[in-house]
C-alpha cells in the first residue's frame, strides 16, 4: 500500500508502529483533507494546491529556524526559497550533515 509506505517512511520510522499511530489516523477526516489537499500526498489537487504565502514571509520580524531531516517531505529547494524570503536570517546559515 503506497499510502502506508509513505507514512512509515516520513511519519513514523519505528517498527512496530505504536497503537497511537493507528488511533490518530483512525480519526483522520479524509473528506476535509481531500478537499483541502487532494487525493494524493504527492500531487496537490485540492483547494490549497496552488496556495502559497511565500511572498508574505518578508513580514516576519523575529528570528526563524527552518529545519528538516533526511526523511522529511520538505525539499532543500523549498527550505532555501523560504530562507531567502525571510528578512531576519541576515545572511546566516547553518547546515549539519545527516547522520
Amino acid at each position: 500500500m503506497v499510502g502506508m509506505d509513505y507514512r512509515v517512511r516520513h511519519l513514523a520510522r519505528i517498527d512496530p508502529l505504536p497503537e497511537q499511530f493507528f488511533t490518530t489516523f483512525g480519526r483522520f477526516n479524509k473528506e476535509v483533507y481531500t478537499t483541502m489537499w487532494g487525493l494524493s500526498e504527492y500531487f496537490g489537487t485540492g483547494n490549497l494546491a496552488d496556495r502559497s504565502v511565500t511572498d508574505r514571509l518578508v513580514e516576519i520580524d523575529i528570528p526563524v529556524l527552518l529545519t528538516s531531516g533526511r526523511y522529511d517531505t520538505s525539499t532543500r529547494q523549498c527550505r532555501s526559497s523560504c530562507w531567502r524570503a525571510c528578512p531576519t536570517h541576515a545572511g546566516r546559515s547553518s547546515r549539519t550533515a545527516h547522520t
